[in-house]
């Protein structure tokens, strides 16, 4: 997946801050509390979307594409539209914690449009050991039916096997990071009947670094066809 204006947004925004600081008349200014959001578009039936946070409105994040900004801490209201539709996608008002950082995962269709927002938690690690990857797997595609990640012909582990389609609770409770070994891999979707239903190779995986991999698009389908995409993620 491509990050759309990721840096830009995020530098802007910190940048503000900076600024505001510097044009006090004492030292003691403190920036307020804020939180990071990453909004991901899944969703098959627009070419792009719009995010419409405190901060404004985010340029338009295309299909496969993603974007971060900041919200400062409390209630934040994200909504978000289709760049060339008014009509409402999602609207939903979520508590923002200083210093945490969160995703927004927009997907679905038309007919069913679903939204899911989870918590960015740094993965655990033993400070001896080496430091691998972390990698969570969302399901956000129209397959119906339960479907596997698998990192190249590794079994495949428990917390990525046999995989509904999200809903909001379920993307909480597979919000948490697993340790992953660094390195590039081939990453496979399988059904329940261990069929491949899509393929994307060369996708590399660095120490410390924290990775949501979905599975996007719908079966069979010419023109948003399943789609493994990988969300270089902040974490806190």
């Amino acid at each position: 997946m491509k990050k759309n204006k990721f840096y830009l947004l995020f530098c802007l925004a910190m940048g503000s801050l900076l600024l505001s600081s510097c044009l006090k008349d004492d030292d003691d200014y403190v920036a307020p509390p804020a939180g990071v959001l990453t909004m991901v578009n899944g969703y098959i039936d627009a070419q792009s979307v719009m995010y419409y946070t405190q901060v404004g409105t985010i340029p338009p994040i295309k299909f496969r594409e993603y974007a971060s900004t900041q919200l400062f801490a409390g209630d934040r209201r994200v909504a978000v539209t289709g760049s060339a539709s008014p009509a409402t996608l999602a609207d939903t008002t979520f508590s923002v914690k200083a210093d945490s950082v969160y995703t927004s995962f927009l997907y679905g269709n038309k007919d069913k449009v679903k939204h899911a927002i989870v918590l960015n938690k740094k993965m655990s690690t033993n400070a001896a050991a080496e430091k691998p990857a972390g990698v969570r797997f969302l399901n956000l595609a129209d397959v119906g039916g339960k479907v596997s990640l698998q990192f190249g012909d590794a079994e495949i582990v428990a917390p990525f096997k046999d995989r509904p389609v999200e809903t909001q609770v379920t993307a909480t409770a597979n919000q948490t990071f697993i340790a992953q070994p660094n390195g590039t891999f081939t990453l496979k979707i399988k059904d329940e009947a261990g069929t491949v239903l899509a393929t994307r190779e060369g996708l590399k995986f660095e120490s410390e670094k924290h990775y949501t991999i979905i599975l996007i698009g719908k079966k069979d389908d010419a023109t948003t066809p399943l789609y493994i995409g990988q969300v270089v993620e902040f974490a806190n």
